[in-house]
């Protein structure tokens, strides 16, 4: 309720802001800023049309790859990083030395390598994403309880049953925060690789090509959409986390 309060209030300066005029003239150019009711027609014009939902579909189809190889990666070596301490402290300069790139410089390398096209930008959303999946669930399984991973050891507990029921169940919270950063990372990686070159389809690409036309509406149409992506697909993590780390906030 007061999320969307906080909305409500957005919008209202939003388009007081947009209908402010001294002496008959706009107070703010509609260049740089256009109102509501516009944006909300160019979204509607978007959808209908199709082009805004392809768009959609192709940068979430980026984001969907990219964190799949991420995941494929990131949570088996962060497993390993957190049950070994000699191997974490081997490689923790590492991770800090690729955690300290920004991903989006990484692009023209991925371009060399994988070609102009979607597998690039794929390229460079694993890149940015294993990382950060990789250290969050190395953190979540040294933080797991060692005093019962002895005792159900003691008891007689093979391995596989120490990992399924203590570690991995453990960290599943800082996995799924893991997860949630990941993701958003990967939202920004994916729009603003769009916007540089190759891509048909993409919100990225019709930011560009809004900016290039001077049609601010288009363009504030696809901020809130990419807003409202990231936003609703943090509202599904932040339910799946309370759902399986549920645990966490009653201790």
């Amino acid at each position: 309720c007061l999320s969307a309060i906080g909305f409500g209030v957005l919008v209202g300066l939003w388009s007081l802001l947009a209908h402010l005029t001294v002496h008959g003239q706009p107070l703010i150019n509609p260049l740089f800023l256009a109102s509501p009711n516009e944006v909300w027609l160019a979204l509607q014009y978007g959808m209908m049309a199709g082009e805004l939902s392809w768009d959609i579909t192709a940068s979430l189809s980026r984001v969907a790859y990219g964190l799949a190889f991420a995941m494929a990666i990131g949570l088996p070596v962060g497993v390993l990083l957190g049950l070994f301490t000699g191997l974490h402290r081997l490689t923790e300069g590492l991770m800090d030395f690729l955690r300290s790139i920004p991903p989006i410089i990484v692009y023209p390398l991925s371009q060399l390598m994988l070609g102009p096209f979607d597998a690039s930008r794929v390229g460079v959303v694993v890149f940015g994403a294993t990382t950060v999946i990789m250290l969050h669930t190395a953190e979540g399984v040294r933080n797991c309880s060692k005093v019962r991973q002895e005792c159900s050891r003691l008891l007689g507990a093979k391995w596989y049953h120490l990992m399924t029921s203590i570690v991995l169940f453990e960290s599943l919270p800082a996995i799924i925060v893991g997860l949630r950063t990941a993701l958003s990372l990967s939202i920004i990686i994916v729009v603003v690789t769009e916007m540089l070159v190759g891509a048909k389809y993409g919100l990225g690409v019709r930011v560009a090509g809004a900016q290039s036309s001077s049609a601010t509406p288009i363009l504030y149409s696809v901020l809130v959409v990419v807003g409202a992506l990231g936003f609703a697909l943090n509202k599904v993590f932040s339910i799946v986390e309370r759902r399986v780390g549920g645990w966490k906030y009653r201790v």
